[in-house]
């Protein structure tokens, strides 16, 4: 499994309490249709009961130029990290995993 720096591009609400986060999308970086990667704060500036990182769907498309997630704004100190951090935090990613098949519709 390969780790990658990215950095923070760019953050939207898109509903309410919804939060879409655009990073760099790193060389050799490839991934399909419903993988995931986990995100981990470097050197973050708290402390979390559940660890510095979470795992997230990669929302983007394969083809396009940036990587985004889309989340659920919770009171955790990583979501609020995630939220307030400014624009070009150095993240790290772990992935991309896991697969998503399609079965017959019958």
């Amino acid at each position: 499994m390969s780790f990658y720096s990215v950095k923070t591009l760019e953050r939207k609400e898109i509903a309410r309490d919804t939060l879409a986060v655009f990073f760099e999308k790193p060389p050799g970086f490839d991934f399909l249709p419903g993988q995931y990667f986990d995100l981990k704060a470097v050197n973050p500036n708290f402390t979390d009961p559940e660890g510095g990182g979470r795992d997230f769907s990669i929302a983007s498309a394969p083809g396009e130029p940036h990587l985004m997630i889309v989340t659920r704004l919770r009171p955790t100190p990583f979501k609020n990290f995630l939220r307030n951090a400014p624009l070009g935090t150095e993240m790290r990613i772990k992935g991309a995993s896991g697969s998503f098949v399609l079965g017959n519709a019958t």
